[in-house]
C-alpha cells in the first residue's frame, strides 16, 4: 500500500529513512509527493549547428579518433583535462570533462552517443563542457527522454531519488487511489492520478508532462480551497451564532458621535456586517481595505452593537504598540458611554493580569484589547460576542480558532491593509466571506512620493530638517538593526551615527526596533507622538496601525530591499493629519529594473492596484508567503501563476459541499484524508459532518 511507511522500499535503510523523515516524507505516497525542481530535456535532438550557446541540449554524434588527454599542476594539484573531437556531419565540436580520467576508457572512437550538456563557445570553438552521454546502437536511434532533477536532500542525490521514485512507480502505481470523480475530470479535461503521478517524475513526452502538472496543480488548489470552505463550514452551521439585534436609535446615536460622516464604501461594509450580526449563522467575515481606510472605525462599530445586546468584544493585534494605538482609539471613540474598555499585552504584571482576568469573566470589561496575549490559557470571558483580528496575514487559521474557541460561536471579524486581487483572495481568505473598502475618507491627503539614491543624501537630510522647522516629524525605516557583514544595505545603528553627526538631530532622534522590550518601545512611541522626538528611525515594526498626524516625512533607505505594498504600507503611515505630507524611497542602486519597479510608487496611490502588480513582480513566495496567511505550504501550485484555476474550483468545491456523499461517493473518504494531510496540526479545527 502506498500508504505504507518508506521503509518497505528496496534500498532505503534507517538512515536514508532518517533523512527523508527530516523533510516530512514517511510514507510511500509522500515520497510521490516530493516532485521534481526541474528536467533535463534530452528528448529535442539538435544538430550541432543549431545548438545555442549557454543552453544545455542534447545532440547526438560521433566521436572522432584522437581523444586526447592533457595535465597540467596548479598550486600544488594535478588537474586532466580529457577532449573528444565529436561530429554529427553538419559540424564538429568538443567535448570537455575535467578529473574524469575514466572517460578516456568507455568513450570509444567511431561510435555515436547522445550527449547532454551546456554548448559554450571557446576560441572560436563549439564547447560542451562536462556533457552527460549515453551509446547508440545506430545514428539517429534516440527514444525520447526527459530525466527529473531532484534537490538533494543531504546525502541524497538526484539520481538517486529518482531511482527511489521509480522504483515506487513501477511496484505501486497500480495501487494509487483517485480521490477525484471521472466526470469531474472530464469535465477539465484533466488525466487520473496515476498517470499524474507517473508523468510528473517520469514523462513519457512534453504533453504528458503538462497533462500531469495540471492535474496535480489542480488537486491541491482544489483541497486548500475544500478545507478552507470547511473550516469557515464549521465555524458557520445555521442556528449555532448569536442573533444580534440592531436597535436603530442606538445606532444612529453612536453615528452622530462621530466627527465625520461614514464614506459610503464604509456604510456598504457596515450593511454586510450587520446583515452577518443579524443571522443566527456565526459571522466569519474579512475587511480588507487600503491603508487609511477607516476599518477601525467600522470595526469599533460593530464591537459596539454587540455590547449593547449585552455581549463583550475583543480585539486582537499584532503587536503591542498597534493594540495600544487601537485601545486609545476605542476609549476615545466610546468616552461617556459608560463602556468599559480595557487593554491586555504581555507586559502587565502578574497583579495587573489576574485583577484584569477577574474583571473580564465577570463581564466588569465590555470590549478587551489586546496581543496574542488574548488567546493564552487563563484569559476567559463572560460572554463573548464578538472577536476582531487585526492584520489576517499575521494571523493563520489555529490562533482564530483558538480566539473562537473563548466564547460560544461568536461572530468573527478579521481586518487587512493589505489589499489583493479578489480571485486570489477566494483561496487567502476562503474560510471568510470578503468586504472591500476601496474609498478612502474625504480629506485624507495623497502622499507625494520621490525615487532618490545616495547622491541626493544632503539635500534628503536639507529636507528632513525643512520639515522639523516647520514642527513636523519624521519616519525613517531601514531593512536591518545591525550593519550586516554579508549585505551592503544600511541598517538603523547605521543611520542613527550618521544624522546623529549633524548636532541639528541630536536629542530629537530615537531608535525603534524589535529587540527593544515592550516597555522601552511603548515609552520611544509616546515622546513621538507627544512630539518630544522628531526623528523615529526604525525596522518595519511601524508598517501597520501607528497614527501620528503630525508625521508628514516617511523615508525609507534601501528601498529596493521592500516589496511595493510593502513601502505602501509604510507610507500609509503619513498623510494622516491636514499637513502636506512626501515619502522618500532611497534606493541603494543608481539604475536599473529596481528603480523602475519603485518609481511605481511615484506614479499609483491605490494600494490595490500596487498590491496587484507587486504580486506580478514579485510572485507569492515573497509577497504573500502562505505561512504568513496561515495558509499550508503548496507543493507545485502557484497562487499567481496559476490564478485562472481558482474561479473554476471555487464552483466545484462548492458543488462538492452541497451534497458530498452523492457527487462524490466513495472518493469521499480519499478526499478527506487529503485534506487531513494538507492541513496537519490545523485538521482539528475542521470539522466534517
Amino acid at each position: 500500500m502506498i500508504y505504507d511507511s518508506i521503509i518497505n522500499i528496496r534500498g532505503i535503510g534507517p538512515k536514508t529513512q532518517k533523512i527523508l523523515n527530516s523533510i516530512g516524507i514517511s510514507t510511500i505516497e509522500d515520497m510521490l509527493y516530493f516532485f521534481p525542481r526541474d528536467y533535463k530535456d534530452k528528448s529535442s535532438i539538435k544538430k550541432l549547428t543549431d545548438l545555442e550557446y549557454g543552453k544545455k541540449q542534447a545532440f547526438i554524434a560521433k566521436v572522432l579518433n584522437g581523444i586526447r588527454e592533457h595535465t597540467y599542476y596548479k598550486g600544488g594539484r594535478t588537474y586532466r583535462i580529457i577532449k573528444a573531437a565529436v561530429t554529427d556531419g553538419t559540424a564538429t565540436a568538443y567535448c570537455v570533462w575535467f578529473n574524469q580520467a575514466y572517460i578516456k576508457r568507455v568513450l570509444v572512437p567511431g561510435r555515436w552517443y547522445r550527449f547532454y550538456g551546456k554548448v559554450v563557445l571557446n576560441r572560436g570553438s563549439l564547447e560542451i563542457n562536462s556533457p552527460e552521454f549515453e551509446i547508440m546502437s545506430k545514428k539517429g536511434a534516440a527514444e525520447g527522454l526527459i530525466e527529473p532533477v531532484y534537490p538533494a536532500v543531504g546525502t541524497l542525490t538526484s539520481p538517486r531519488i529518482a531511482n527511489i521514485i521509480k522504483e515506487i512507480l513501477n511496484k505501486y502505481r497500480c495501487d494509487i487511489s483517485d480521490f477525484m470523480p471521472p466526470d469531474l475530470l472530464r469535465r477539465h479535461n484533466l488525466p487520473d492520478l496515476a498517470f499524474a503521478l507517473k508523468n510528473i517524475h517520469l514523462p513519457s513526452d512534453h504533453r504528458s508532462r503538462e497533462a500531469a502538472f495540471r492535474r496535480l496543480v489542480f488537486d491541491e488548489l482544489f483541497i486548500l480551497q475544500l478545507g478552507l470552505s470547511l473550516v469557515k463550514g464549521s465555524c458557520g452551521r445555521p442556528g449555532s451564532g448569536i442573533p444580534f439585534k440592531l436597535d436603530k436609535d442606538f445606532l444612529t446615536g453612536i453615528l452622530g458621535r462621530l466627527p465625520f460622516e461614514l464614506t459610503d464604501a464604509q456604510k456598504q461594509v457596515m450593511r454586510e456586517i450587520w446583515a452577518d450580526m443579524k443571522s443566527d449563522t456565526p459571522m466569519n467575515r474579512l475587511i480588507q481595505g487600503d491603508v487609511g481606510s477607516g476599518k477601525t472605525v467600522v470595526a469599533v462599530l460593530c464591537m459596539l452593537i454587540a455590547v449593547n445586546n449585552g455581549y463583550q468584544s475583543a480585539l486582537m493585534a499584532p503587536t503591542e504598540i498597534l493594540a495600544r494605538q487601537h485601545y486609545e482609539t476605542v476609549t476615545q471613540m466610546t468616552a461617556g458611554m459608560g463602556i468599559n474598555t480595557d487593554l491586555l499585552t504581555g507586559s502587565l504584571t502578574s497583579t495587573q493580569r489576574e485583577q484584569l482576568l477577574e474583571q473580564l469573566i465577570k463581564g466588569q470589561i465590555d470590549i478587551l484589547v489586546g496581543t496574542h496575549a488574548i488567546i493564552q490559557e487563563g484569559v476567559e470571558f463572560k460572554r463573548l460576542g464578538l472577536i476582531i483580528t487585526d492584520e489576517q496575514h499575521r494571523f493563520g487559521v489555529r490562533q482564530r480558532a483558538i480566539f473562537a474557541g473563548k466564547g460560544q460561536n461568536p461572530d468573527v471579524l478579521v481586518m487587512s491593509a493589505t489589499p489583493i486581487p479578489r480571485t486570489l483572495a477566494f483561496i487567502l481568505h476562503g474560510d471568510l466571506d470578503i468586504s472591500t473598502i476601496r474609498q478612502l475618507p474625504p480629506g485624507r491627503k495623497e502622499v507625494k512620493t520621490y525615487v532618490i539614491d545616495m547622491n541626493d543624501y544632503q539635500r534628503l537630510v536639507g529636507f528632513m530638517k525643512h520639515e522639523i522647522k516647520k514642527g513636523r516629524q519624521v519616519y525613517v525605516v531601514c531593512p536591518l538593526i545591525e550593519a550586516s557583514s554579508q549585505l551592503d544595505v544600511l541598517s538603523v545603528n547605521d543611520v542613527y551615527d550618521m544624522l546623529t553627526e549633524d548636532p541639528f538631530f541630536d536629542g530629537i532622534t530615537a531608535v525603534l526596533h524589535g529587540r527593544l522590550s515592550n516597555s522601552e518601545k511603548q515609552n520611544i512611541m509616546d515622546r513621538f507622538t507627544d512630539n518630544k522626538l522628531k526623528v523615529l528611525i526604525s525596522t518595519t515594526v511601524i508598517e501597520v496601525g501607528v497614527n501620528v498626524p503630525n508625521a508628514t516625512l516617511m523615508v525609507v533607505f534601501n528601498a529596493e530591499r521592500f516589496g511595493l505594498a510593502q513601502l505602501h504600507q509604510l507610507r500609509g503611515r503619513i498623510g494622516r493629519g491636514s499637513h502636506a505630507s512626501s515619502c522618500v524611497l532611497v534606493s541603494g542602486v543608481s539604475a536599473g529594473e529596481a528603480i523602475s519597479r519603485l518609481k511605481i510608487l511615484e506614479r499609483y496611490s491605490d494600494g490595490f492596484k500596487i498590491s496587484e502588480m507587486d504580486l506580478k513582480l514579485r510572485g507569492p513566495g515573497d509577497f504573500l508567503g502562505t505561512r504568513q496567511h496561515g495558509l499550508p505550504d503548496l507543493k507545485i501550485a502557484d497562487l499567481i501563476r496559476d490564478m485562472e484555476y481558482i474561479p473554476v474550483i471555487r464552483r466545484e468545491v462548492e458543488k462538492f459541499l452541497k451534497d458530498p456523499a452523492k457527487n462524490y461517493g466513495n472518493k469521499l473518504r480519499l478526499m478527506i484524508r487529503q485534506v487531513k494531510k494538507m492541513f496537519g496540526q490545523d485538521f482539528q479545527y475542521i470539522s466534517i459532518n
